[in-house]
C-alpha cells in the first residue's frame, strides 16, 4: 500500500535504463513461462533517470510477470523495449499515474506481449487496489506499479484489446547526471546450493521469487501463508537450508510463524522479508529468536542472493 501510495522510501541515484535490464535478463528469463518468445529491443546510451534501481527492477518484473501469465496458448511473444524522447503534458493526457508532468526529456520502458488483452471496462480498473482477474491473489501488482512510476514522477500508457494483447510503457524523467560503471560481479558468486522455504501470501511474489531462486541453481519449497509454512516445514525441515519469510500475512505474522519455526529446527537460517522497511530489527538482527537478516521489499536479485548466501555461511 505504501508503495501504491507513491509514498514508499527511495534510493535515488542515476539509472540507466538500457543497462538495468541487462543486468536483471536472467531474472527475467526465469520469471517468463516456456511458452512465451522472450525479445528486447534496448536502446544503448540513453540518459539517466533519478530513481530507485529496486523499484524500477520491480516495475519491471511486475509487467513481465503480467504479461507472461496473458499468454495461455501454445505460443506467444512478450518484447521489452527501451528508447526516450521529448514530450510535452498532452502526450501524458490518458496516463492514470496523475500529477501535472512536465514537458521535457524522458526515458521510457515499454512491454508488449500478444496474449489474452483486455476489454475497456477492465484496462479501466486495471490500476485498482485489489482489482484482479485472477482466481488467486490480491491484485496489488499493478496499483503498486503505478505507486513506484508516481513516486518517480513519471507516466504509464496502456493499448490493449482482447485476443490482441496489451502495451504498456512506463515513462521516467530524464537527468542530466552521468551513471557510473556498474561493477562487475563474477558469474559464480551469483549461483547458490540447497533448498529454500518461500512463504509468501502474495502471489506473485511467491512465483516470480521461486523462478528466480530456480533459476540460480536453489531448490525450491513454497508456503502461501504462516499455517502451511510450519506444515511444510515440520515435515521436511531436515532438508530445508534457508527460510524466506514475508512479514505480513493472514492467519499466522511472520514472527508468530517464526516462533513456531524456531521451535521446530533452532538453527535453522531465517530471512525475514518486509515491505515495512527494516522494522525493529535493523538489516543485522541480534542472534536468538529473531530473524537471522532483515530484508526490505522490493528487493534486487542481487542483494537477495547475497543474503541468502550470507546466512548460510553463519
Amino acid at each position: 500500500m505504501l508503495a501504491y501510495a507513491g509514498k514508499a522510501r527511495l534510493s535515488r541515484e542515476p539509472v540507466e535504463l538500457s543497462s538495468l535490464i541487462e543486468g536483471t535478463w536472467s531474472m527475467i528469463e526465469a520469471t517468463v513461462s516456456k511458452k512465451a518468445t522472450l525479445e528486447r529491443e534496448l536502446s544503448p546510451g540513453l540518459a539517466a533517470l533519478l530513481g530507485d534501481p529496486t523499484q524500477i527492477r520491480q516495475i519491471v518484473m511486475n509487467l513481465v510477470l503480467n504479461a507472461s501469465e496473458a499468454i495461455v496458448g501454445l505460443q506467444g511473444t512478450i518484447r521489452i523495449s527501451t528508447s526516450a524522447g521529448t514530450y510535452d503534458a498532452s502526450a501524458f493526457a490518458r496516463s492514470p499515474a496523475g500529477g501535472a508532468l512536465k514537458a521535457g526529456p524522458y526515458v521510457w520502458l515499454e512491454v508488449r506481449d500478444d496474449g489474452l488483452g483486455m476489454d475497456a471496462p477492465t484496462a479501466a480498473q486495471m490500476f485498482d487496489p485489489f482489482f484482479t482477474t485472477k482466481f488467486v491473489g490480491r491484485g496489488l501488482g499493478m496499483a503498486s506499479v503505478l505507486g513506484m512510476v508516481r513516486g518517480h514522477g513519471g507516466a504509464i500508457d496502456v493499448e490493449s484489446s482482447p485476443e490482441r494483447g496489451t502495451r504498456v510503457r512506463v515513462y521516467f524523467p530524464a537527468c542530466t547526471w552521468q551513471v557510473a560503471p556498474a561493477a562487475q560481479t563474477p558469474a559464480q558468486e551469483l549461483w547458490g546450493q540447497g533448498v529454500v522455504l518461500v512463504v509468501d501470501d502474495e502471489k506473485n511474489v511467491l512465483h516470480s521469487t521461486d523462478l528466480l531462486l530456480r533459476g540460480f541453481g536453489f531448490d525450491v519449497l513454497v508456503a502461501r501463508d504462516g499455517a502451511e509454512a510450519v506444515s511444510v516445514f515440520r515435515a521436511r525441515s531436515t532438508e530445508i537450508d534457508v527460510v524466506l519469510l514475508d512479514l505480513t500475512m493472514p492467519r499466522m505474522s511472520g514472527l508468530e510463524t517464526l516462533v513456531q519455526l524456531r521451535l521446530i529446527a533452532p538453527a535453522v537460517p531465517v530471512i525475514l522479508t518486509s515491505g515495512y522497511g527494516e522494522g525493529p530489527f535493523g538489516s543485522e538482527p541480534e542472534q536468538g529468536e529473531g530473524p537471522d537478516a532483515v530484508l526490505p521489499k522490493p528487493y534486487a536479485a542481487e542483494r537477495l542472493l547475497a543474503t541468502i548466501q550470507r546466512v548460510m555461511r553463519k
